[in-house]
């Protein structure tokens, strides 16, 4: 049987692997490039080498904006959940603070 989760969690989890993706992807294209450059290839190949060191990592940020865009909205979400509970507990207190003291009924 399937876990459940939230659609933030899923939205999170999903914008924090295109992020990876695409972090992973301009390394490994970076890593290309030098080998390309320090291993001397031969002229035929060298198109092919540069179309993907530079194409790989466009291709893999497209989708980076609308990630980091989601990542921005929950993080914002989860500010403003918590500085609402804050407002509300402070709210409590003075609440609280307005009520007059009493005596324990058995005297404790």
């Amino acid at each position: 049987m399937p876990t459940m989760t939230s659609p933030s969690v899923r939205l999170r989890r999903q914008s924090v692997g295109v992020c990876l993706f695409a972090a992973l992807t301009v390394l490994l294209c970076g890593a290309l490039i030098t080998a390309a450059i320090l291993l001397h290839p031969p002229l035929v190949v060298l198109p092919l080498v540069v179309l993907v060191g530079i194409g790989c990592p466009l291709a893999a940020g497209c989708e980076l904006p609308k990630a980091l865009a989601a990542l921005r909205a929950a993080r914002a979400t989860r500010r403003g959940r918590r500085d609402a509970d804050g407002h509300a507990v402070a709210a409590l207190r003075r609440d609280l603070e307005g009520l007059p003291e009493t005596q324990h009924p058995l005297g404790l």
